[in-house]
């Protein structure tokens, strides 16, 4: 039988590399990352950043314009959000396609297994955007819903939005999942409604899972964690990031949306004590590991 196989794949430009280079040294922490190639979009990448991804067997590629966007969204990085449902083009011969967004970094391998494993299963593995521990932020509803309605209409706006939403920042798909043509369908005709891009990359594969019911394994939130909606707490003897109450189950996937980039928190670890630190991959050494 043949090996199965997989890639990882990612994108950034300058401003976020310092972000990819720690997302991608959690990755190749764990000696089962050589099950997987690495490749990424260069949406602005500087030389000396090519360089570091090089010697990392990173090998990206430029994408293009496979959408027809308005001229005054014709951003780089908007470049490569609409590449996404071209993976099969740019990447050719993989089974199995992990899309990992750059701002995010792993804490547990097995969560990728669980990602594939799904998506070779139903053709594609996405974790909900809901969990019981995220507060709640009524801009963030508001956003959600508006550009729901922009982008799909005011019912099918209104209805979407009632849906547990998805989070597109990691997920994987098959070769031969029925998602990817519903995907370009989907996010072509919100581009021309709403005339832009974000967030419709990720709100169109949304559109494409439930309006045309596909097969989809919905992970939980653990595997795809939105830490600015639900500050995690640390186990000092577990070295890890868990959810916020008890059994303080440990987060597999850590994703710094929004202001979890840059932020400090106040943290809380399962012992009581609290500290202030930041939730980078970068930053663990701070924190005894």
């Amino acid at each position: 039988m043949a090996a199965l196989r997989q890639v990882i794949v990612t994108g950034s430009d300058s401003g976020y590399f310092p972000l990819l280079a720690e997302m991608i040294q959690s990755v190749q922490r764990f000696e089962q990352s050589r099950q997987f190639d690495l490749r990424y979009f260069d949406m602005g990448l500087k030389d000396e950043e090519i360089r570091w991804l090089a010697e990392r067997g990173c090998i990206g590629c430029k994408p293009g314009w496979d959408l027809e966007v308005p001229a005054r969204d014709r951003a780089p990085r908007n470049q490569g959000l609409i590449s996404r449902p071209f993976l099969r083009k740019y990447f050719p011969g993989y089974d199995v396609y992990v899309w990992l967004d750059a701002d995010l970094w792993i804490q547990d391998w097995q969560v990728l297994e669980r990602y594939v494993e799904g998506a070779l299963r139903y053709g594609l593995a996405i974790s909900f955007e809901r969990e019981r521990a995220y507060r709640f932020q009524g801009w963030l509803l508001g956003w959600t819903l508006k550009h729901f309605i922009l982008g799909y209409g005011l019912w099918k706006g209104l209805w979407l939005a009632s849906r547990p939403h998805l989070n597109a920042g990691c997920f994987a798909i098959a070769a031969d999942a029925p998602h990817w043509a519903p995907w370009v369908e989907c996010l072509t005709r919100a581009i021309a409604r709403a005339g832009r891009v974000g967030p419709h990359d990720q709100f169109a594969l949304i559109d494409a899972v439930y309006s045309r019911h596909l097969p989809t394994c919905i992970l939980p939130a653990t595997c795809n964690w939105i830490c600015d909606r639900g500050i995690p707490v640390w186990d000092d003897d577990a070295k890890l990031f868990c959810v916020p109450y008890p059994p303080y189950t440990p987060i597999s996937v850590i994703h710094l949306a929004g202001p979890a980039k840059a932020r400090s928190y106040q943290l809380r670890a399962v012992s009581g004590r609290r500290f202030e630190a930041m939730l980078r991959y970068g930053n663990l050494g701070r924190l005894g590991v």
